[in-house]
């Protein structure tokens, strides 16, 4: 009961910090806010390393995670960029992925399968890149201006998929 409020907290500490950064999103408030949420972020990451590393010793996932979802992140940077292509269409998907995310995930606390999350975290996968992929095409190619939303977004694909990484990693 301890560790759920726990993760409701920080649920709703993260919503709150991305509702202000959404507020403040053209004034120089939205930098400091930014600044909030991924230290916020990177303390919670910072726990869920911890108890990794505390747990089995397993140093190697970490590096396994940190290097993939860097790779990852490298490499569809690069194919957004060498194959000038606007990932504009990719819109659609990631709205009706949005959607069946949360109602997996929904099940998944019910039901709790261990075969569900495990298509959960490779969903997670995919999606989060899908949201590079956009997000990167959007800067480059059609003029996105607000650099704070961009930042934002980027940075919860790549936390998604470093976590995501890192439960496929250390799964036993």
């Amino acid at each position: 009961n301890l560790k759920f409020s726990g993760v409701l907290f920080n649920f709703f500490v993260s919503i709150f910090l991305y509702f202000l950064i959404y507020k403040f999103r053209f004034s120089v408030y939205g930098i400091l806010f930014v600044f909030l949420f991924t230290g916020f972020f990177g303390y919670c990451t910072g726990c869920i390393i911890s108890s990794i590393l505390l747990k089995s010793n397993n140093y190697y996932v970490v590096t396994m995670a940190l290097s993939t979802t860097g790779l990852l992140f490298l490499l569809l940077s690069a194919y957004t960029l060498f194959s000038r292509k606007n990932f504009n269409f990719l819109n659609g998907f990631i709205f009706i992925s949005f959607i069946l995310l949360i109602f997996i995930i929904v099940v998944n606390i019910f039901f709790s399968f261990s075969i569900l999350h495990l298509i959960i975290t490779y969903f997670i996968i995919v999606f989060s890149s899908a949201v590079i992929l956009y997000e990167t095409s959007e800067m480059i190619y059609n003029g996105e201006t607000n650099y704070i939303l961009v930042t934002i977004s980027l940075y919860c694909a790549i936390y998604n998929i470093f976590i995501s990484f890192l439960g496929v990693f250390n799964s036993d």
